[in-house]
């Protein structure tokens, strides 16, 4: 009998983010990725270049200090991660303030997370 299978993913997957830490080796770390909807995907992502831009813009005009926007776009990288993940392989739990934690322990944390989770769409496009 063939193998069956289902068209519709599974609503998570888990994959290793090389965790960039200050001084010291990056730290691989299982990370639970929410699968987004390519049309949801898109709108995601509009949704975080609005916010960059409307941070960005404020700063400008508001004329911002480094502090400021440093604490604006730690609160902006802590919402994005909170979008797509739903767990990790930390000791510590994943609940917003530890999300607020790991943003704040590095300026590109959120590339690593991020750069894992759209290779796994690419991945999953080319083999099909």
């Amino acid at each position: 009998m063939a193998k069956s299978f289902k068209i519709q993913n599974k609503p998570t997957f888990k994959a290793a983010v090389n965790v960039p830490r200050v001084g010291a080796e990056d730290l691989a770390v299982t990370f639970e990725f929410k699968v987004v909807p390519r049309d949801q995907l898109g709108a995601l992502m509009d949704k975080w270049r609005e916010q960059a831009v409307a941070m960005f813009t404020k700063a400008k005009d508001e004329e911002w200090n480094y502090e400021t926007v440093t604490n604006a776009e730690i609160q902006m990288h802590k919402g994005q991660v909170l979008d797509i993940v739903v767990g990790w392989g930390f000791e510590d739990d994943f609940n917003e303030e530890n999300v607020e934690a790991l943003c704040s322990s590095s300026a590109f944390v959120l590339d690593a997370i991020t750069e894992v989770y759209h290779e796994a769409f690419q991945r999953a496009k080319a083999g099909n």
